[in-house]
This record gives C-alpha cells, sequence and structure tokens, in this order.
C-alpha cells in the first residue's frame, strides 16, 4: 500500500511541476511579446527584397512615409528614394496585400499574353 501512495504523490507532483512549467513558460513569451511590441512601432518595414547571394541583397524598406531602396552587403547602400506617385500606389497596394497591377493590368494576365505570344511564335517557327 505504502509503494501505491509513493507513486499516486511522485505523479501528483509530476503533474505539478508539468503545469508550473506551462505556467512560467506562458508568462516569459508574455514578457516577450509585449518587449518586442515596444520596439515594433511600426516607423520601419521591409517592404520587398531581393537577395543577390548569402549576404547582399536589394530591399524596399519604408521609414514613416517615405520610400528607399537600399543595397545590403558589406554596408547598407541608399540607393534611391522613391518619388514617383505612380510607383508610390504601386507600393502601398502591395503593403495592403492588393495584387500587382501595372498600369490596371495584373500581372498574370501579363504572363499569360506573354506565354501566348511566345507559343505562337515558335509554332509559326516550325512550320
Amino acid at each position: 500500500m505504502s509503494n501505491q501512495i509513493k507513486y499516486m504523490f511522485q505523479g501528483f507532483l509530476f503533474v505539478l511541476i508539468f503545469i508550473g512549467i506551462l505556467v512560467l513558460t506562458y508568462y516569459a513569451l508574455k514578457f516577450i511579446n509585449k518587449k518586442m511590441s515596444i520596439s515594433s512601432n511600426n516607423t520601419m518595414e521591409v517592404i520587398s527584397g531581393l537577395p543577390l547571394s548569402q549576404n547582399k541583397g536589394i530591399y524596399i524598406i519604408r521609414i514613416l512615409t517615405n520610400y528607399y531602396i537600399v543595397g545590403l552587403g558589406e554596408q547598407i547602400t541608399l540607393l534611391s528614394r522613391i518619388t514617383d506617385e505612380e510607383e508610390l500606389e504601386i507600393l502601398k497596394n502591395i503593403q495592403n496585400g492588393e495584387s500587382l497591377t501595372l498600369l490596371g493590368t495584373d500581372f498574370s494576365k501579363i504572363l499569360s499574353e506573354q506565354f501566348s505570344k511566345f507559343s505562337n511564335s515558335s509554332r509559326g517557327e516550325d512550320q
């Protein structure tokens, strides 16, 4: 009977420790999330990027309401500031999750048109 009580006590202790670990993990994650949200105040955002190699790339970033193209390599280099209104509108649409449209035409339409032109020209060359 004493072994049975001993095993029940060990099982109860195991469950209690497990619940304690879960509670500590919850509060630790809550604390980390609070710290991250304070430092992330939406004044800067990477809109898009093109990695060129392991440590190099070109990125479009937003700082407040301005958009910049920067190069990242051994150092960060400002390549250009985007000032064209049409380009700014496209970037804002991308940020809002809308599909990329150029001059009112959806990219998928442009791609299908180019593909059909390519396939028509290749058929004409074979005949």
